[in-house]
């Protein structure tokens, strides 16, 4: 079964909260991203999110334009929304290696998945 995995990761302290879905849209990554805030008891002052349709209205980077909703949810938190810059290679990283470890920690077909692709 496929799933879709989402995940808040504070890059300097590691910590990571992630949680998996059978299909994913703003209103379950509003949940998530609520239920992160809770389980840390805070958030960084600035959230910097890939360039996913869910957040961003349109542009890229700097240039994004957020939904209003995304901007309003992240209003009494405290924190503000920043886009990667795109081809920003940095940034695949942190984020694409927080995915790796928990995909082949703990799923049993990850080695498997990987030689395929």
């Amino acid at each position: 079964m496929a799933v879709i995995a989402s995940g808040l990761y504070l890059r300097f302290s590691k910590l990571r909260y992630i949680r998996f879905y059978p299909h994913f849209n703003r209103f379950k990554m509003k949940c998530f991203l609520y239920e992160a805030l809770r389980f840390w008891g805070y958030s960084a002052r600035v959230c910097v999110i890939d360039n996913t349709n869910l957040a961003v209205l349109s542009g890229t980077g700097k240039d994004a334009l957020f939904h209003q909703e995304m901007t309003a949810f992240a209003r009494p938190y405290g924190f503000t929304w920043l886009a990667h810059e795109k081809g920003h290679s940095n940034r695949k990283a942190g984020k694409e290696r927080n995915f790796w470890t928990v995909e082949t920690n703990f799923f049993l077909d990850a080695p498997l998945r990987a030689l395929k692709t």
